[in-house]
């Protein structure tokens, strides 16, 4: 979950999402359609699609060592689930 304040709710909807989808870059925005989220739903046979991330929680920011360690954290998690995942 993000700050609610102003400064960083508008932060996120600005932010492009980057992600690799069959070698290739892809990019989402918050609040936009993307057919390149419509290709991973219908690779994964699923209905759904969330872009999440262990980089900085609450808007807080974190050394990139500290970030990465979460980043690992987090791959291991997924890895570890029976849950479709691209890493971004």
């Amino acid at each position: 979950m993000f700050s609610k304040s102003r400064k960083y709710l508008e932060a996120y909807k600005n932010t492009d999402f980057a992600f690799k989808f069959r070698s290739r870059p892809k990019v989402i925005r918050v609040n936009s359609w993307s057919s390149s989220i419509d290709q991973v739903i219908v690779a994964h046979k699923s209905r759904a699609a969330a872009f999440i991330t262990a980089y900085n929680p609450f808007s807080i920011s974190r050394t990139k060592a500290v970030n990465f360690r979460a980043h690992q954290k987090l791959m291991a998690s997924l890895s570890g689930s029976r849950l479709s995942f691209i890493e971004g």
